[in-house]
């Protein structure tokens, strides 16, 4: 997939979020009474959108490695456009032709509806990116078993070096734990992987999980 397809399921995703955040608050839609707003706010929705998305490279996002960064970003976006659309449409909405009657809970409902429909397709992506790279490299590593590692280091270095093994198979290297001198991160996990213990347990460890290998991610270390 390309980014203009996530253009589309936008454009036709985020109409459905706003009908849906309407039925929510009214249970019943009366399109005489609320159905200029809905048209307005809808509109706005999708201009704000594609000028928010555009500005902010949301478009432009490789999403096989989306992260909390693209999430924050989709979130703050949408919050944007929901403030502009919200504010437009509760100023011009009683001066349509009719009338026009908008509730003021709607653009709260819409967002978290409209985050929800923009941000599922972009990580189902990247889930399934993720699933299909690991098959592919166990399938380079012509059945042979992994050799199991430990970490020491279970900071940001090290979680680093997990995530990079975790993403490549094909190294051969299947990190069983960390080891950290800091008590408060015994007993934690850090991408699925447990903090064992400290530098005083290695033997243990080397003899419990058969380990081959310890790869020291401590920069400041001498």
């Amino acid at each position: 997939m390309r980014n203009r397809y996530f253009l589309l399921l936008d454009m036709a995703t985020l109409p459905l979020a706003v009908y849906l955040a309407y039925l929510l608050r009214l249970e019943e839609l009366d399109l005489a009474r609320y159905g200029g707003g809905l048209v307005l706010f809808t509109a706005l929705v999708l201009i704000a959108t594609l000028v928010a998305f555009s500005a902010t490279g949301v478009y432009s996002r490789y999403w096989r490695y989306a992260s909390v960064e693209e999430m924050l970003l989709l979130a703050g976006d949408l919050l944007m456009v929901v403030f502009v659309a919200g504010v437009i449409t509760l100023l011009v909405a009683p001066w349509l032709p009719g009338g026009g009657s908008f509730p003021r809970s709607i653009p709260i409902i819409f967002y978290f509806l409209g985050l929800t429909v923009t941000a599922m397709p972009r990580f189902a992506m990247r889930l399934a990116a993720r699933s299909t790279s690991g098959f592919r490299a166990r399938e380079e590593g012509n059945g042979r078993p992994p050799q199991s590692v430990l970490v020491m280091g279970a900071g940001d270095a090290g979680a680093l070096i997990v995530r990079e093994l975790q993403n490549n198979p094909h190294l051969g290297l299947d990190p069983v734990g960390f080891l950290d001198d800091d008590l408060a991160k015994h007993d934690a996990r850090i991408h699925g992987v447990p903090v064992l213990g400290a530098r005083s347990d290695i033997h243990e460890m080397v003899r419990k999980f058969n380990v081959t290998q310890i790869i020291i991610a401590m920069p400041t270390a001498p």
